[in-house]
């Protein structure tokens, strides 16, 4: 007798993915007593035979396989003619109404475009271009794009519609669509079992020129590319290894906590939240701390334990906690035993002193 039952038109509807309809329909439909019924193809796991399940399994995964590969290569074909095939075009540029592969320009906002290429061409860096932006309470892409097609509302916070980042102007200003040259085949899809999108190198991707009206001159753009370029230099002698890369968080918001490099002579830089730096007091807070100070508070707490470590001393540490206004009382105790190192767990009650009220004793291997 079935538990419950998966009722579908035909096995397509189950999946296209053979390996997955392969796993439910032999192993987890039959564990669980669960009957699957496909009406079309007549398939019905607690009836009959159904050898033929299998073989129409590899025939729609070699379809939807086929249906892929010929969309894929409707979509290059496009990219050669020079069609766009976006959802929304970039910021500065509108689809035409009458077609909808076409760009041209919205002249709302292309001036907003215009500027940021001129800012950056006289030697303004995106950060400064973005809080200018910001100051002057322009919307920022994905706000202008809510506002015109009720879209990407998630995409930005909504109190802050105005907050321009230094990441979107340095978009804007890679983007050689403002050149008036179509730019396609940036991204696809890893396989039609995995959706996820990934970026295609810059050499296979697609660049037609002249097939809309440019926003901005060659010259300009030429210019502004200065402010995208990211001056690499060697590390001098003098200078440390950020050993806390990739391991700080910010206690509040839980962004990472991005590393400023000292300006002054001996001056080991110091640590921020990245959340602040980027969008100020309005978000979160600095929580600065410098990296001399985070170093010996580190090295301090390593030498404790060490200390615990290597002299085989008892480690003892207690503190309070309210739940449902009673007051716990909590001690554990770090120790060795039988060459391991263990954790014994106090839980007391009251007022009383801990050990002439315990509730609770537990003792547990320390990993």
């Amino acid at each position: 007798m079935a538990k419950s039952i998966v009722l579908c038109k035909d096995l397509l509807r189950l999946g296209r993915n053979n390996a997955m309809v392969a796993y439910y329909t032999e192993i987890f439909f039959p564990d669980n007593d669960i009957r699957f019924i496909a009406v079309s193809d007549a398939i019905d796991t607690f009836k009959g035979d159904n050898e033929i399940m299998p073989f129409k399994s590899v025939v729609n995964e070699y379809y939807a396989k086929d249906i892929f590969r010929k969309v894929r290569s409707a979509y290059r074909t496009k990219a050669l003619n020079g069609e766009f095939t976006a959802a929304y075009a970039p910021y500065g540029y509108k689809k035409d109404t009458e077609n909808k592969h076409q760009l041209i320009v919205d002249e709302n906002v292309s001036g907003i475009v215009q500027r940021i290429f001129q800012l950056a061409a006289d030697g303004l860096s995106a950060y400064k271009i973005a809080r200018q932006l910001s100051s002057e309470k322009i919307l920022t892409p994905r706000a202008y794009v809510a506002e015109q097609y009720g879209k990407y509302k998630d995409c930005f916070h909504p109190k802050y519609p105005t907050d321009w980042n230094h990441g979107t102007i340095v978009t804007i200003l890679q983007n050689r669509e403002y050149l008036g040259h179509f730019v396609g085949n940036k991204s696809t899809t890893k396989s039609f079992k995995n959706r996820k999108i990934v970026r295609n190198p810059k050499e296979e991707w697609i660049e037609i020129p002249n097939t809309h009206q440019p926003i901005v001159e060659q010259y300009v753009f030429d210019m502004a590319q200065k402010a995208t370029k990211t001056k690499k230099r060697e590390k001098s002698a003098s200078e440390h290894e950020n050993i806390f890369a990739g391991l700080l968080r910010c206690s509040d918001c839980g962004r990472a906590l991005g590393y400023v490099k000292g300006k002054t002579e001996g001056h080991q830089g110091a640590y921020n939240c990245n959340l602040y730096r980027q969008k100020a007091i309005r978000y979160c807070t600095a929580h600065y701390i410098t990296h001399k100070v985070l170093y010996q508070l580190v090295l301090d707490d390593i030498r404790r334990a060490n200390e615990v470590f290597v002299n085989n001393v008892s480690h003892i540490f207690s503190y309070k906690h309210r739940v449902n206004g009673i007051i716990y009382k909590v001690t554990i105790r770090f120790y060795f035993k039988d060459g391991q190192f263990a954790v014994l767990i106090f839980l007391g009650v009251g007022p009383k002193k801990l050990s002439e009220n315990y509730l609770s004793r537990r003792e547990v291997p320390y990993v």
